[in-house]
């Protein structure tokens, strides 16, 4: 019985130590690595739909100081607000993520916007005078 018990103690401090050891060898690689926990305060950038062009089957997005132009075709899964939507729906100034493939990763598989955004969406290419 007494044996028992020093076994079982022994194990406990044992498994205790592991555990310490382990959170603190973590701890030193994730210092070593330049780990920095997340940030509180201002979020990272979204990227904003600049333009949409109809007519074209174009958006066009920005992001920080980059903009990136998409073609869009019938095959385009596009969503608003989480609701199926068409490129007519998108409006500028809107939230969106954009999944893309084909050459040079300019054709727009997925688009999910969200937001409300500004301005319409282009009918035609026409500028207005």
């Amino acid at each position: 019985m007494q044996l028992t018990r020093r076994l079982m103690n022994g194990l406990l401090m044992a498994t205790v130590a592991i555990f310490i050891a382990t959170g603190v060898l973590v701890g030193d690689a994730q210092a070593r690595s330049g780990y920095s926990a997340p940030r509180k305060g201002k979020a990272p950038e979204a990227t904003k739909v600049l333009s949409v062009d109809c007519s074209a089957n174009t958006i066009t997005t920005k992001h920080g100081n980059d903009t990136t132009t998409y073609m869009v075709d019938s095959f385009t899964v596009i969503t608003i607000n989480g609701q199926k939507g068409d490129l007519t729906g998108v409006k500028p100034g809107m939230d969106v993520t954009v999944s893309a493939a084909g050459g040079g990763g300019k054709k727009a598989t997925r688009i999910d916007a969200t937001g409300s955004g500004g301005e319409p969406a282009k009918s035609d290419s026409k500028k207005k005078k």
